[in-house]
């Protein structure tokens, strides 16, 4: 980190690792009433949940359709819709056996704290479980303290050292 901030590189962000332990024993609540309905997320929803990861995101954490298919290849992308519009989702991947990792968890701004989020978790911890995971990963910027008292209402915790994300301006 020294040697590239020396160079001219910034600390844009900081990253913390969390982790859910011991799946297979964790009750699961369901979220009453369900605020949207769940459905795995096609080829042809890229591009819509491409524009809506743009609006969620900043613009160094962006998805692009590029992104979310690959996303799509190698995991589980399950879409939250309410009135027929894709208003959130999640993205599963498989690190090892035993552990799971939640790429990506997103909620549109206008359907924030409406348990879209926590509907989306759950539903991904349910997957994890009965794909036979006993861990579930995830990373999340050190700012987003939103997202992070989400995670920990659900037991996660903090793993790990920070991992500085670091920038440079090219102009």
């Amino acid at each position: 980190e020294r040697g590239l901030t020396s160079a001219g590189f910034e600390i844009e962000e900081q990253i913390v690792s969390m982790v859910l332990d011991k799946l297979q024993q964790r009750p699961i609540s369901p979220v009453n009433p369900p605020p949207a309905h769940l459905r795995p997320a096609t080829h042809e929803d890229l591009p819509a949940v491409a524009q809506m990861d743009a609006t969620i995101f900043e613009p160094l954490w962006h998805f692009s359709e590029r992104n979310l298919l690959e996303l799509l290849w190698r995991g589980r992308v399950q879409l939250a819709l309410q009135q027929d519009q894709i208003v959130g989702y999640s993205a599963l991947l498989s690190n090892s056996k035993r552990e799971a990792q939640l790429a990506r968890l997103g909620v549109a701004v206008t359907s924030q704290g409406q348990g879209v989020g926590r509907q989306l978790l759950t539903d991904a911890i349910r997957s994890c479980r009965e794909f036979g995971y006993h861990q579930l990963a995830l990373n999340t910027q050190i700012s987003n303290q939103r997202s992070q008292a989400l995670y920990r209402a659900f037991g996660f915790h903090i793993f790990g050292d920070k991992i500085s994300v670091l920038t440079k301006s090219i102009y």
